[in-house]
Formats: C-alpha cells, sequence, structure tokens
C-alpha cells in the first residue's frame, strides 16, 4: 500500500523496514526510504529515488532485549 501511493502519488515520500534473505540463508534487515524526484508536466510519477540502510545491528539487538525480557517473565 505504501509504495501504491508513492507511485500514485498520493504521498511524496515513504519509508519501510525490510526483511531480506541472501543466497546464503542470512537475514539482512533494510530501512528503504523512498521518495518521488520527477514528475511529468501532468503531475504524474515519472521517477522514485530510494536509499537503503543496513539495519540488521538494530534489529538484532532488538530481539535479543525481547528475549531477555522474555526470560524475565
Amino acid at each position: 500500500l505504501k509504495l501504491r501511493n508513492l507511485a500514485n502519488g498520493k504521498v511524496q515520500s515513504t519509508s519501510m523496514e525490510t526483511r531480506y534473505k541472501t543466497p546464503q540463508g542470512d537475514t539482512v534487515w533494510m530501512l528503504e526510504n523512498l521518495f518521488i524526484t520527477q514528475e511529468t508536466t501532468q503531475g504524474n510519477v515519472r521517477r522514485i529515488t530510494g536509499l537503503l540502510l543496513d539495519i540488521s545491528p538494530s534489529k538484532q539487538l532488538q530481539l535479543e532485549l525481547a528475549n531477555r525480557e522474555q526470560e524475565m517473565l
């Protein structure tokens, strides 16, 4: 839905966290920031640009913290 709204020009930018699996089977978490960088003269989206940031270390810490909190219950 976020990508559809961006592609339709309903929003100018969006971000989302996405989990990927590498060919080796590892999990990689990416923060994806996407934004419209070019529109046609009619206002239609022509180009979307994105920035990807590996947030795997942060996600790993969040998981470890959640596990510790669960152990304490």
